[in-house]
């Protein structure tokens, strides 16, 4: 069987397959989610009830989450992620970095 995927991560000639997406592509998805996740930022800080808030709060950090670990901001996925997921964590618990320094 030939390869499925060319040195670029592309998809090579084999039909029915898909490959991962190129990093504009991935470039521009991360941009999206980015405006979308401004507009939670606001309804966050918007004034509603505080269950509202809650579910804005969890809405908020689990897309967070996934564009860090599925949008590179390289759009490869060559970068280093640790520090982007330590900002993650302290964003969403910030009493963790507390505790990791006792």
């Amino acid at each position: 069987m030939a390869e499925v995927w060319n040195k670029q991560g592309k998809q090579a000639s084999m039909e029915g397959l898909l490959g991962p997406p190129g990093a504009e592509t991935v470039g521009h998805i991360r941009r999206l989610v980015g405006m979308y996740l401004e507009e939670v930022v606001k309804l966050r800080e918007s004034d509603v009830e505080a269950e509202v808030k809650a579910k804005f709060d969890a809405v908020y950090h689990v897309l967070n989450l996934a564009m860090i670990l599925y949008l590179p901001q390289d759009g490869r996925g060559e970068g280093l992620l640790g520090e982007e997921l330590l900002d993650w964590v302290n964003d969403v618990d910030p009493g963790a970095s507390s505790l990791l320094d006792q």
